[in-house]
């Protein structure tokens, strides 16, 4: 009887290891935690900045790509893909990188840098100044950071919206299209996407 025993907990370890492994197979994308410093230092330098930080669980992709898909009104007028870099993960340091993406305000024109900086270098962008349209107020957040990530698809990591509402809201979790129709609804906005890909 105890042979029996033994025999299934020895099977259930194994059940569950193998469970636990297949969990662990995912990409994982979060919020930096940054000392206070490092945010006084962004918030000097730009006017809504993200920083993520990304780590790789048995993925292998073989590129990132960061763009930014622009609303005027509810109506999509650009998708802007903005950076897109190789993965050295033979010389990436725990399968970890970060990621930055910011606007930057300077006069009437608005801009926007970023860079994805692993332990083997780094890939930077900056775009061309654009004309401010003038609101009355902003709203940023990060947002669907707990969602599964898959490969080859957009996934979206944050917002910005400029507005002559007062009263809009910051959803940090977007689930369906209604909230997404209802987000891209002010004066402008601005969706942050990562891609993950197997193609450099």
């Amino acid at each position: 009887m105890k042979r029996y025993r033994y025999l299934f907990i020895s099977l259930l370890l194994t059940v569950l290891t193998a469970c636990t492994s297949e969990k662990q197979s995912n990409i994982i994308i979060e919020e930096a935690n940054l000392s206070k410093s490092e945010k006084q230092l962004l918030g000097s330098l730009t006017d809504h900045s993200f920083v993520y930080d990304v780590e790789l669980h048995n993925y292998e992709p073989a590129a990132v790509e960061l763009s930014v898909d622009y609303y005027e009104n509810g109506e999509q007028k650009e998708e802007r893909p903005f950076l897109k870099t190789s993965l050295p993960h033979e010389e990436l340091s725990e399968n970890k990188f970060r990621i930055i993406l910011a606007q930057q305000n300077i006069n009437d024109t608005r801009q926007w840098i970023g860079s994805i900086i692993h332990s083997s270098g780094s890939s930077s962008f900056k775009t061309d100044p654009q004309k401010i349209k003038e609101t009355t107020s902003s709203v940023y957040a990060y947002t669907n950071l707990s969602e599964p990530i898959e490969m080859e698809e957009k996934h979206l990591i944050g917002y910005i919206i400029y507005s002559n509402d007062t009263t809009h809201s910051a959803p940090n979790e977007i689930h369906s299209e209604d909230v997404l129709e209802h987000l891209t609804d002010h004066e402008e906005a601005y969706l942050l996407y990562v891609t993950f890909t197997n193609e450099e």
